[in-house]
Parts: structure tokens; C-alpha cells; sequence
């Protein structure tokens, strides 16, 4: 499953089609706890968990719109028995659409095609973190705001559990999803991945401006570091920062990967 090409796909496609709203965010929401479970064929998830995380309110309008899914041929889906949870399937659509073919090898006949990598990677710690940023940014692109977290998280970090999902649906909504962005990379820069360390470089943020380290703040000088804050919810709602985590806080905790 390429699930770069996908998520492009499906853009494209619900933009043609004129697929509903709540159409569209059942999709994104599958395809996020699709993200979390490893990108199985299939996976399992409840019809109350769909329609809290997508924020449909009504269970026959959930029902009708994922059924619309099912018909446009963009997932399949098998309800579970009484008490169980519905299976669910992502079709890869980008190989039916032509808006992604898949580059499939070109075999002339009595040649086996001979299947030589084109630019092998050189395996650097700088060359690894320079690519891991171009396809997070792939993955994550026509998502909601809070969806790039997670799925960037996720591709970055570790793990994304119901505790570190809440965690940062909560420093989103604080910070706002470009701090919060920011703040994972300043993660993989470091080579720090940990959501303590995240939530430190925020909390340093919310006191000293937007990518203020704590020892440039002397430097800047107290004029000039509100002028690197205008991003920030804290700032929008009377310039208080958040309190920050002392540096030290996120070393006691186990590394995500």
C-alpha cells in the first residue's frame, strides 16, 4: 500500500466527485487508525470510535456515508457480529485512477528486466533525516490539521497510542498544528523521540517565542522575541506562554522506537 499516492488520490477524487463532508471524514479518520495499525490489509474499529473521532453525531447518517464509501469503491468493509467491531479495507484506488500508476517494470520479450536501484541511498544520519522529512510531508499532505500530527508523529516518533493521540490533540489545540509540526521536527533533528521532549521544546516556545532556543533569548532581547510568537494560541489569548517542562523532565522517559 502506497499510502502517499492514496491519500493524493483520494483528494483528487472526492474533489471530481463532489464527495460529502462527512464522507470525506470517515475516510481520513480510517485512514489515520489504518496508519496506526501498521497499514494491515485489514483492520478493526468500532462504529462509536468512527463517529467520536470523525465527529458525526448521528449513527444512520454514519452508516449512509460509509456506505457511500463502500459504493464509490473506496473502502470495503465487513460489519462484526454483536459486541464486535466492523472489519475495514482501504482500496488503492491510485491503481484503478491512472493518477498514480504504479511504475511497473518494462519487460521486452526474451530479457528479464534487470532490476537496478537508481540512486541507491547512502545510509547518513543527515541524508536519513533529509528524507524522512520529504516523505512525512508526502503523507501527511490534504489531511486536517490535527490528522498531520498525528500521522507525522507517528512516522517520526513511534507509536501512536490513545495516550500520546490525546496528548497531542491537546497540544494542537494549545499551540497550534505548525508549533506542534515544528516541534517533531526539532525532535528528529535532535534525535530525541520522545513526546516529553516534544512537549518541553513547546512549553520553551510558549515562554520564549516561536523556535526561540532558551539561550538565544538574551540575544533577541525582550522586544524582539514577541514578534517570533504571532503563530502561537497561547500569545492569541492574552501572551501568556504555557508553562515549560523543565529540560530535563523528558530524559526519564523510555525512547518511543
Amino acid at each position: 500500500m502506497n499510502y502517499a499516492k492514496l491519500l493524493n488520490a483520494f483528494e483528487d477524487y472526492s474533489d471530481r466527485t463532489g464527495l460529502p463532508t462527512y464522507a470525506q471524514l470517515i475516510y481520513y479518520k480510517l485512514f489515520a487508525l489504518n496508519n496506526r495499525a501498521g497499514w494491515a490489509e485489514w483492520f478493526d474499529a468500532t462504529n462509536p470510535y468512527v463517529m467520536f473521532r470523525a465527529n458525526v453525531k448521528d449513527e444512520k447518517t454514519f452508516i449512509r456515508h460509509r456506505n457511500l464509501l463502500q459504493q464509490h469503491g473506496l473502502i470495503k468493509f465487513q460489519s462484526g457480529k454483536k459486541g464486535q467491531p466492523t472489519r475495514y479495507k482501504l482500496i488503492p484506488i491510485y491503481e484503478n485512477t491512472g493518477l498514480n500508476p504504479v511504475n511497473n517494470p518494462v519487460i521486452i520479450p526474451g530479457n528479464n528486466p534487470v532490476e537496478t536501484p537508481v540512486n541507491p541511498p547512502v545510509k547518513t544520519p543527515d541524508i536519513y533525516k533529509h528524507k524522512q522529512k520529504q516523505i512525512d510531508t508526502a503523507v501527511v499532505f490534504g489531511a486536517r490539521e490535527a490528522d498531520k500530527v498525528l500521522l507525522a508523529y507517528q512516522n517520526n516518533i513511534g507509536v501512536l497510542n490513545d495516550i500520546a493521540a490525546n496528548k497531542l490533540d491537546t497540544l494542537t489545540e494549545m499551540y497550534t498544528a505548525e508549533w506542534v509540526l515544528a516541534a517533531i521536527e526539532e525532535a528528529v533533528m535532535a534525535n530525541v523521540r520522545k513526546l516529553g521532549f516534544i512537549e518541553s521544546v513547546l512549553g520553551n516556545w510558549g515562554v520564549n517565542g516561536f523556535k526561540i532556543k532558551p539561550w538565544e533569548v538574551e540575544k533577541c532581547g525582550r522586544g524582539d522575541k514577541s514578534s517570533h510568537s504571532g503563530g502561537s494560541k497561547q500569545s492569541q489569548r492574552g501572551g501568556r506562554g504555557s508553562p515549560s517542562r523543565s529540560s530535563t523532565d523528558w530524559e526519564n522517559e523510555p525512547d518511543t522506537l
